[in-house]
Formats: C-alpha cells, structure tokens, sequence
C-alpha cells in the first residue's frame, strides 16, 4: 500500500474519533455524563459517527486503490463490509440502544433489556419484509449498453501463420440495448438505504451547504463591540458599592421589622406599619432582583471579551474559504450532474482539474487530497444541517434537536442514525459528481452501474431527482440564512435579554 495513503488512513482515524469524542462532550445532556452512564449509546454515536465520516474518505482509497497505488487492496469485499456495518447499525444496534435508553428506568435490568430486544427484533422484521419484498421485485439491473456491428473478412499469410482482419463495411450508429442482471442480496441492501438516505442527504446537506460559511461570517460580523477594562472596573466599583447599599438597605429593614414585632401600639397603627414595612421589602426584594441581573450581566461581559480577539477575524477567512467551497460545489453540481447537453455532462469542471492532477504522476497525492476533502466537506455539511435544523416538522416542531449541554442519548441515537444514512447516500453523490474521475473504481462500479440502473430506484437517478431537489433546497437555505440566519451566539443573546430587562425595568 501506498505509505502516504497509509499514514492518511491512521491520521484520519484517529482525527475523527477524537472530534466525535468532543462532539458528544459538548452536546451531552450533564444527566449523561460520566464514564459509567448510559456507556452503550455513547460508544454507538462515536462508532457511528466514526463510520459515517470514514466512509466518505474509502472513496479517494478506492480511486488510489484504482490507479494502482493502494496496494491491490479488494476494494469490492471492503466497500460490502462498511455498507453492512451500516445497516447492523441502522436496523439492531442504535435501535436496541434507543429503545434500551427509553425504557422504564424504575424496571429492572433484565426486564429493560428484554423489552429492548423485543422493539429490535420488531425494528428487525419490519426493515427484512420490506428489503426482502421489494429485492423479489426490484432486484434486477437494467444496464444501458451500445453495441455496433462490423463485417470482416479474415486472410492468412501463406509464409506465416498470423490471420489479419479487414472491415469490410461497419455500422457507423450503435444498438442501444440493455443488459440486465440480478444484484446480489448486499448490493440490494446498499440500494435500500442509499434511497432512503439521500431524502436525509439533501434535506441536510442542502441546508448545511451554506450555514457552514454564514455561521462563520455571522460569527465576525455580529461580535459585540469590546468593552476596554476601565469600563469594565468601573462596572465591578458600581456594582459593589450598589451591594453596600443594599446590605444597609437590608439591615434597616430588619431592624425596623424587630422595632415593629416589638412595639405595643393599636390594631390600626400595627397594620399600618406592617404595610409600610411590606412594601419597602418588595421594593428591596425588587432592587436585589435587578442588581442580580446586572452581576450577570457583567459576568457575562467580562467572560465574553476574554477571547482573543485575533479569533472572529479566523472566522471570518474561513467563513469566505467556505463559501467559495459550497459555490464550487454548487457549480459543479449544477453543470455535471444536472445539466446535460446531447446525452453529456454540460462539462466537467472539477472532474477535468483532478484527473489532470491524477496524470502527473507527482501531483497524484494532491488530485487525491483535494477530492477526500471536497468529500468531507459534503458531510459536514450533512452533520451541520442536522445540528443546526434537525429533523423538522414543517410549522410544528423538531424532532430531537441538538443543543448544546442539553442533548440525551436518545437524541444523540436519533440523530446518528439520520447522518449514517445520510452518508451512505453522500458516497454515492460523490460518484456521480465526480464520474470522470472515480471510473473504474469499484465503488463507480456498484453504485454508478448496479445501483444506479435497478428497477424502480432508476427513475430518480435517470430524471436527477434528488441533485435537482439539492439545488433548489440549498438555495432557497441560503436565501433564509441570508434574511433570518443571523442568530447571535447564546452568552449575546442571553446578555441582551438581561439588558433589556434591565432597561425595563428602570424605567
């Protein structure tokens, strides 16, 4: 195997075990924290996740493996492992942690265990019946093929024994014809889930195509404007002479209320005093109230702009850096994938600048690295639209959203579970976005020939349903990040909420 190819493989592994390690440290609900808790599902969601980022990057490995520099590795009994670890994934092992995590927490541990084996195996039958009858229907490939037809005529040299070949007349316009064959029962569970996936994939992936760089754009241009450390020492020096005041105010008010227990006078002049004393302690419960929000406010301020302040200009280059990613993609999608011209793509574009690369012998590695990270920048776009959106049911509510310190495991399965799926139909968006470059690999082979021509699945691949679909998605995303997308970090938005009732209340 090629050492670079090797060395990238352990790199990346190890990379993204680490970031879905901080992922779910950053998400995790703190009822879920803890080496002990709930361990099950957080080892799923790092696997999961793990897997679901890793197979995007087999892709350059098969196309390496390809071109003769992954070491003869067989890329077709690889890609058929990943693909059914996928779906153990998708249809036993997050759902038994799910339905394991929802059960009765005052039940017992065999009793919760039992009750999760049973939803599985429910989960179970229901995905083998509906694989299993749609492989009896649908399980066979239609692969369009040209054939032309030439007449020859043979002559043999009478001092050598070589036969030569002469046309004597051909066909210059081919038969089309299709050649159909059975997939096997692997390839056809591969097909399932690609279908269902891609609905997640262009759900996500088009609405996380441009948050990526909004959010880092909106990072820079909403930061607040700094506040210098005189202006926040004379905050501490009011904030702490109003404390003063209010610990005297208090003071008073609890002598005067020891006077007022003490004091023998008349119903009528006992009443009034306890009134005069009640309205003073709301007054101050209502004065402690307000300085209360002012201490958090200024904790907040003076956590907030402890930040480097070199930090929102990165944002902001790398905010550009991904937008002029996600308008390459959107360019490449656009003139390859959907529009064609005589049966063609209308050009190659990305395709032509790699295999180019691909020909130099020298800048091999580079056409490799640059396709792996235009790979896996679709699948963060993927994990960002699920974070940022998740599964949203239109004008009601979001299905398992993620919030930062505030996600359980269900929700952690749930969401996992969308990008796996998500990604199986990513690798194969890749392919086709990427067909003059990935040739004769055998991920080009399983799903741009056998996968892409089934009966049924054919429609939506022949017609571009779902790069169409894609388009228009991430664009009308764009127009809403654009108009509405400009939400200001937690720590601003909970800052100006206490100013505003600050304000208010002032007045």
């Amino acid at each position: 195997m090629n050492v670079f190819l090797l060395i990238s493989i352990i790199i990346i592994t190890i990379v993204l075990l680490i970031v879905n390690v901080y992922l779910l440290a950053i998400y995790i609900h703190p009822d879920d924290k803890g080496f002990g808790t709930s361990i099950l599902p957080k080892i799923l969601v790092v696997l999961g996740l793990t897997l679901a980022w890793g197979q995007v990057f087999m892709v350059p490995l098969d196309v390496a493996n390809a071109r003769g520099e992954g070491g003869g590795l067989n890329m077709d009994l690889f890609w058929k492992i990943i693909l059914m670890m996928d779906a153990i994934l998708l249809i036993i092992l997050i759902p038994f942690a799910y339905f394991r995590y929802e059960g009765d927490e005052e039940a017992g541990f065999f009793k919760r265990t039992w009750s999760a084996i049973c939803y599985t195996i429910a989960t179970f039958i229901f995905f083998a019946l509906l694989i299993g009858i749609t492989y009896a229907f649908w399980r066979t490939a239609k692969i369009p093929i040209t054939t032309y037809t030439f007449d020859m005529t043979t002559s043999t040299s009478s001092s050598t024994t070589e036969t030569s070949w002469t046309t004597l007349s051909g066909s210059t316009v081919g038969t089309e014809t299709n050649l159909e064959m059975d997939v096997s029962f692997v390839v056809y569970v591969m097909a399932f889930f690609t279908l269902v996936g891609w609905f997640f994939f262009v759900f996500f992936g088009g609405a996380g195509l441009f948050a990526i760089p909004l959010d880092f754009i909106y990072a820079f241009t909403g930061r607040p404007k700094k506040r210098t450390q005189r202006e926040l020492n004379q905050t501490k020096e009011e904030l702490q002479r109003t404390a003063g005041e209010l610990y005297e105010v208090g003071q008073a008010l609890k002598s005067a209320q020891a006077s007022a227990a003490s004091e023998d006078a008349g119903f009528f002049s006992k009443k009034k005093i306890e009134s005069k004393l009640g309205r003073d302690r709301n007054k101050f419960r209502a004065a402690v109230m307000m300085f209360e929000k002012e201490f958090q406010a200024y904790k907040i301020e003076k956590d907030y702009y402890k930040q480097n302040p070199i930090i929102p200009f990165l944002k902001l280059l790398a905010g550009i850096c991904c937008m002029v990613i996600s308008i390459i993609w959107w360019i490449q999608i656009l003139i390859h994938c959907v529009i064609y011209v005589d049966g063609f793509p209308a050009a190659s574009f990305l395709n032509k600048m790699l295999v180019g690369l691909q020909d130099k012998s020298a800048a091999g590695f580079v056409a490799t690295a640059i396709f792996a990270f235009l790979a896996i920048y679709l699948i963060w776009a993927v994990t960002k639209g699920n974070v940022k959106f998740g599964l949203k049911i239109p004008f009601l509510f979001t299905l398992h959203p993620m919030i930062p310190n505030e996600t359980l495991m269900n929700t952690f399965l749930f969401n996992v579970w969308l990008i796996i799926v998500s990604s199986i139909a990513c690798v194969q968006f890749v392919t086709n976005a990427f067909s003059d470059y990935v040739r004769l690999t055998t991920v080009d082979m399983l799903f741009g020939i056998q996968i892409k021509y089934l009966k049924f699945y054919n429609w939506f691949y022949k017609n571009n349903v779902f790069e169409i679909a894609f388009l228009v998605w991430s664009g009308l995303c764009l127009l809403y990040l654009l108009a509405c997308g400009r939400k200001k970090p937690k720590q601003l938005q909970e800052l100006d909420k206490l100013k505003r009732e600050i304000r208010s209340a002032k007045k």
